[in-house]
């Protein structure tokens, strides 16, 4: 499971290191450094729209009920 982090990198709308690699981490840092203004905006702009489409409490809450329905033994 990518979680939401690995989701906004494969959407373009940021970058996905892993945890507790602080070499990772720093390899990312110097990536995102080298970019231009244009990029570093829409690789904001498309992890704004990720976020404000897909992590908010209505879809979360649809998200959770469905996985509920999927394990509700009747």
């Amino acid at each position: 499971v990518l979680g939401v982090f690995g989701v906004l990198g494969v959407f373009g709308g940021g970058v996905r290191v892993e945890a507790e690699n602080e070499d990772k981490l720093t390899e990312a840092i110097e990536r995102l450094i080298c970019l231009s203004k244009s990029e570093l905006r829409s690789i904001g702009e498309k992890g704004f729209k990720y976020a404000s489409e897909n992590l908010n409490y209505e879809r979360l809450a649809k998200t959770f009920l469905d996985a509920v329905k999927l394990t509700r033994i009747d």
